[in-house]
C-alpha cells in the first residue's frame, strides 16, 4: 500500500476538503468566494467554516492509508473512554481483510488498535472481527495480488487453465482405457497416460530429474503445482523490479514498536505478540533476498495472522469469524446508545491507494449490522 506523509497547515485543509465526498456540494461556492475575497486570511477563514461544515456531515472523507489508521485508534479510544463513564457497553464491529492492517505502514498504529482491542475486550464490550481466513480462496487471491505483478497475473491464469485441463483429458482418457484394458495391464497402460499428459508439462517447472519424477508422482496435487506456478510469476516480478523487493523485504523485517517496560498486563501481552511477530518475520524473510521465495512470503503472512488470532482469541467478548469470501470494503464500526460510528475503506487489487471514510450514516450502519447478520448466518449453516 502506498504510504504518503500528511502536509499541515491551512492548504492541507483545503486539499482534504478538495478530495473529499462532499465536494461537488461547495465547489461553486469556493470559486466564488475565491474571486470575490481579496485577501489571503480572508479566502482561508472562509475554509476553515466549509472545513467544519464538512466535519459535520454524516460522512467525510479521512485520507489515503495509512493516513487514517489514527482515526480507527481515536474511534477505539471514544470507546474506551466512554466505558468509564457509561454503564452500558457499547459493541464493536470489524471487517478487514487482514488482522495484520498497518503493520508495515503504520506499525505503531497496529500496534496501538491490537492494545485498544484488547482493552475494550477487557472492560466488558463484545468485538466481532470477520477477516480472511487464511486457508480459504480470498486470502490467497490477495497474496497472489501483491506478490505477482499484474504483467504476469494472466499467465499465472492461463497454465493453471492449462493443468485443470490437463488433468480433464487425463481423467477422460484414463476412464475409458479402464473400460477396455485388462486389468493386469491398467497399473504399466496408466503410467504411460500419466507420461502422456503431464510430461511436457512437468518439464516448465521442474529443474532436475529428481524434480521431474516427484512432480509426476505427485500430478495430481493442485496445491503442490499452483505453488510452483506462483513461484515461477513470483521470480519474474521480483527479477523486473529487484529494488522494489528488496525494499518490501527491508520494510517487512524492520523491528516493530514495544516498550521494553510494560504499564499492565495487556501491553504486556501486546509487547509479547509483537517479539512473536518478528520472530514469524525473521524465520521466513530473513535471508539472502535470492533466496526469499513466494512460500515464504506467503508463510510469513498466514503466521501473523495466526499469532494474532491466538491473542485476539484469549478474551472471551472478542469474537474471531473466518471469511471465505471477498470483501469490498474494510469497516470498523462501534455502536453507542443506539447509534453507530464507522470508518470504511475500499481497497483494490488495481491501485496501492486505499481511500478511508468515516460515517455516522444510519443506513450504513444498518447496512454494517446486516452483513454482519448474513456472515453469521452462512456461519452457523456449516
Amino acid at each position: 500500500m502506498l504510504e504518503k506523509e500528511g502536509k499541515k497547515g491551512k492548504f492541507y485543509k483545503l486539499k482534504v476538503l478538495a478530495g473529499s465526498a462532499s465536494f461537488a456540494l461547495v465547489l461553486s461556492l469556493i470559486i466564488f468566494l475565491y474571486q470575490e475575497i481579496s485577501t489571503k486570511r480572508d479566502f482561508m477563514r472562509v475554509v476553515d467554516n466549509l472545513t467544519q461544515i464538512e466535519n459535520s456531515l454524516s460522512t467525510r472523507y479521512l485520507g489515503i492509508f495509512p493516513e487514517y489508521i489514527k482515526n480507527i485508534n481515536t474511534l477505539l479510544g471514544d470507546v474506551i473512554l466512554e466505558q468509564k463513564t457509561s454503564e452500558k457497553r457499547d459493541s464493536v464491529i470489524i471487517f478487514e481483510d487482514v488482522l495484520y492492517y498497518g503493520i508495515r505502514s503504520d506499525a505503531e498504529g497496529f500496534k496501538n488498535m491490537l492494545q485498544n482491542l484488547i482493552t475494550i475486550a477487557n472492560n466488558g464490550s463484545h468485538i466481532t472481527i470477520a477477516y480472511y481466513d487464511v486457508k480459504g480462496q480470498p486470502f490467497n487471491q490477495m497474496l497472489r495480488d501483491e506478490l505477482i505483478s499484474n504483467k504476469y497475473q494472466d499467465s499465472y491464469r492461463r497454465d493453471v487453465s492449462k493443468y485443470f485441463k490437463i488433468v480433464s483429458d487425463f481423467r477422460k482418457e484414463g476412464n475409458e482405457i479402464r473400460k477396455s484394458v485388462d486389468k493386469s495391464q491398467i497399473s504399466n497402460v496408466m503410467h504411460q497416460l500419466v507420461i502422456k499428459h503431464f510430461s511436457e508439462f512437468c518439464d516448465e517447472y521442474a529443474k532436475t530429474k529428481e524434480d521431474k519424477t516427484k512432480l509426476m508422482s505427485n500430478f495430481m496435487d493442485y496445491h503442490q503445482i499452483e505453488s510452483l506456478i506462483c513461484q515461477r510469476y513470483f521470480d519474474s516480478t521480483k527479477v523486473e523490479n529487484k529494488s522494489k523487493f528488496i525494499s518490501s523485504v527491508k520494510s517487512m523485517l524492520k523491528e516493530l514498536p514495544y516498550k521494553k517496560s510494560a504499564d499492565g498486563y495487556i501491553e504486556a501481552r501486546v509487547n509479547t505478540l509483537m517479539k512473536k511477530l518478528d520472530e514469524v518475520k525473521r524465520k521466513h524473510l530473513d535471508k539472502h533476498i535470492d533466496l526469499v521465495t513466494y512460500a515464504d512470503y506467503a508463510n510469513t503472512y498466514k503466521e501473523l495472522t495466526l499469532s494474532i488470532i491466538e491473542v485476539l482469541s484469549e478474551n472471551g467478548n472478542i469474537e474471531m469469524i473466518p471469511l471465505n469470501e471477498n470483501l469490498m470494503m474494510s469497516c470498523w464500526m462501534h455502536n453507542s446508545k443506539g447509534q453507530g460510528k464507522a470508518i470504511f475503506a475500499f481497497p483494490s487489487k488495481y491501485s496501492t491507494e486505499e481511500i478511508g471514510f468515516v460515517s455516522q450514516d444510519i443506513a450504513f450502519i444498518r447496512y454494517i449490522n446486516t452483513m454482519l447478520n448474513g456472515v453469521k448466518v452462512r456461519v452457523n449453516k456449516k
